[in-house]
C-alpha cells in the first residue's frame, strides 16, 4: 500500500465533522453508485475479516498541515522548589490543552521528543475550523408552514463549521488507486455530510490527492508504538496499553436509507485520532469494522472504524507494560 495526501476544499460551510468513518460511508455510496455492489464488497468486505487487507485505509480530515496532538503519558514531577514544579504543571496543562499541532511537533513527538506544543503561527490560525450555530426552522411540505407550538415547533439549531482545507491522508492500495480517484470524484460532485442536498459540504473538484513520504518519525520496525490518525474501534488483537479519549458516534444511515422508519445507528464507543498505543512492531493498520450497528433488520449494515497508524517512538521506561489510561 502507498500513502498518500488528499487536499479538500469545502466551498462553503459544512454540517457535520471530517471523521475517518463518515467519509469512509460517503466513499462505499460512491462505490454502490459507480460499480454497483461488487464494488461495494470489495471496499468494505475485505477488512471485515482480519487475514485480509483493505483497499483504503483512511485518516479523520485535519486543518490544513495541522495534526492531532498524540495523547502522551504524564512526565513525572520534578524534584526542586515551588517555582520547578509549577512551571512543570503549566507545561503539562498546555499539552493537555492542545487538540492539534504543527507538522514539526508531530515530527519531533513521535521520534521520541517530549516537548510543549509551539504556538501557532496566523497562518494557521486561519486553517483552524471555525463555528457558528444557525437556527433553523422545520417546514411542514404539505402545508408549507412551521409546526404549530403545542406540536412541538420547528426551531432548532444547526452547527455551521467553515474551513478553507480539510486534509486526509490514506492507505491505498496500488491497485485500487484509479477506483480511490473515482470515489473521490463522485464524492466532490455530490458534497459530504448532512444537509447536502441545500448545498451544505460543498467541495471544489477535482481533489488534490499526491504521493505523501510520511511524517519523518521512526520507521515500523524501529518503533515501539504509534499514534492513530483516525476515529476508530480497536479490534479483538489489537494492544490495549495506551493513552486515549472517547466519542460516543450517534450515527444516522445516509442516502435513501435515511428515510426508512429507523433512521439512527446504534451508539457506538470510538476512540479519538491521537490515541496512542504501545506496540512492535507497528502494523499497516489497526481497528475493524463493526457489524449490528443499525436497527434495520433488512439490510446489512457495517460502520468501518479502521485505524490508520503512525509509528512512533516513547520512552523505553513507560513503553515496557505501561498502563493502559483513558
Amino acid at each position: 500500500m502507498t500513502l498518500y495526501r488528499l487536499r479538500l476544499e469545502p466551498r462553503g460551510a459544512f454540517a457535520t465533522p471530517f471523521l475517518a468513518d463518515t467519509l469512509m460511508g460517503h466513499l462505499c455510496w460512491a462505490a454502490l453508485r459507480t460499480g454497483g455492489e461488487p464494488a461495494l464488497a470489495e471496499l468494505i468486505e475485505i477488512p471485515m475479516h482480519r487475514d485480509g487487507q483493505p483497499k483504503l485505509v483512511l485518516s479523520d480530515g485535519f486543518p490544513g498541515d495541522l495534526l492531532p496532538m498524540p495523547l502522551l503519558p504524564p512526565t513525572p514531577i520534578p524534584a526542586g522548589d515551588v517555582a520547578t514544579q509549577r512551571e512543570h504543571f503549566r507545561l503539562e496543562k498546555a499539552r493537555r490543552k492542545a487538540s492539534l499541532v504543527t507538522a514539526e511537533d508531530f515530527r519531533r513527538m513521535i521520534g521520541g521528543e517530549r516537548i510543549t506544543p509551539t504556538e501557532l503561527s496566523p497562518e494557521q490560525k486561519v486553517q483552524l475550523p471555525k463555528s457558528r450555530g444557525m437556527l433553523k426552522n422545520t417546514i411542514n411540505r404539505n402545508t408549507g408552514t412551521t409546526p404549530d407550538s403545542d406540536q412541538g415547533g420547528g426551531l432548532h439549531e444547526l452547527q455551521e463549521t467553515f474551513q478553507s482545507q480539510v486534509t486526509v491522508y490514506a492507505q491505498v492500495a496500488d491497485d485500487y488507486l484509479d477506483t480511490f480517484k473515482t470515489l473521490l470524484a463522485y464524492l466532490t460532485e455530490t458534497g459530504y455530510g448532512k444537509r447536502k442536498s441545500v448545498g451544505y459540504g460543498a467541495l471544489h473538484g477535482p481533489p488534490v490527492l499526491e504521493p505523501f513520504a510520511g511524517f519523518g518519525g521512526p520507521s515500523a520496525q524501529e518503533a515501539n508504538a504509534f499514534v492513530s490518525l483516525s476515529t476508530f474501534v480497536p479490534a479483538k488483537d489489537d494492544p490495549t496499553d495506551g493513552y486515549w479519549q472517547v466519542l460516543v458516534k450517534y450515527g444516522k444511515l445516509g442516502e435513501e436509507l435515511a428515510l426508512s422508519g429507523t433512521p439512527f445507528k446504534k451508539p457506538l464507543l470510538m476512540l479519538r485520532a491521537g490515541a496512542v498505543f504501545w506496540d512492535r512492531p507497528v502494523r499497516e493498520h489497526y481497528g475493524r469494522i463493526v457489524d449490528g450497528v443499525a436497527y434495520l433488520d433488512s439490510v446489512p449494515v457495517v460502520q468501518y472504524a479502521l485505524a490508520l497508524p503512525v509509528p512512533m517512538r516513547l520512552p523505553e521506561e513507560t513503553a515496557e507494560g505501561g498502563p493502559a489510561h483513558g
